[in-house]
Parts: C-alpha cells; sequence; structure tokens
C-alpha cells in the first residue's frame, strides 16, 4: 500500500515538481496547499501518513506553529519540513526536537534527492 502524503508549499511549481518525483517513488499524493490554512483542511479531509511542509509559507514562517497545526490536525502524521533556507546542520537537530518534525530537509539540495529523502523516511 503506497504511503499517502499532503504536500504543503506556496510555490505551485514546487508542488508540482515533488508530487511528480514522489509519485515516480510509488508515494500516493493525497492533497497540496498553498497555506497553513490551505494544509490544515487538506490534512483533516485526507489523514495521510505524512505531511511535507515548506517552513516559510505565505501565512506564516513560524515552523513550530507549521508543525504543531499540522500535528493537531493529523496527530499520527510524520511532518517532514523542508526550506530553500534551512539552518544549518547543526542546529536542525535543535529544530527538530523543539518542533517535533521528524525531518528538516533543503530545497537547494535538488527536487530528486528531496523526494528521493522523503521516500526514505517513509519506507
Amino acid at each position: 500500500m503506497p504511503k499517502r502524503v499532503v504536500i504543503v508549499d506556496d510555490s505551485m511549481d514546487m508542488r508540482l515538481l515533488l508530487r511528480v518525483y514522489l509519485e515516480k517513488r510509488g508515494v500516493e499524493i493525497v492533497g497540496e496547499a498553498e497555506s497553513l490554512a490551505d494544509g490544515k483542511r487538506a490534512v483533516a479531509e485526507s489523514r495521510p501518513d505524512a505531511v511535507v511542509a515548506d517552513a516559510h509559507l505565505a501565512d506564516t514562517d513560524d515552523l513550530d506553529r507549521i508543525v504543531a497545526e499540522l500535528r493537531d490536525a493529523a496527530p499520527d502524521a510524520l511532518i517532514i519540513a523542508f526550506s530553500a533556507a534551512p539552518p544549518s546542520q547543526g542546529a536542525r537537530a535543535a529544530v527538530l526536537e523543539s518542533t517535533g518534525a521528524v525531518a528538516y530537509l533543503d530545497k537547494g539540495d535538488g527536487i530528486a534527492r528531496l523526494a528521493g529523502e522523503v521516500a526514505d523516511l517513509l519506507s
């Protein structure tokens, strides 16, 4: 059974690229959203296995809030944060611990690597 994922990113291009690359890896995309507010609705409706969420959305760039509100909408879902400007590798552990996200990935690593890392986290 494929893992079910919601993608939350304010860039339509990023959502599309991530969808294509994740679907090639057998991941089912069950929702997309461009804001935290829309993301919460999509997550609550679809109850995904995981949510891949940009840390900087149009309606907030507070990662603690993003993770907390998405987790409230789907308590059992893995929350995977990603950003074009993530903290240093050393600071990511502290961010993960404080937010409860399972990973903080770097968009700058390229879409193929990003999708591969997400797929690996889901297996």
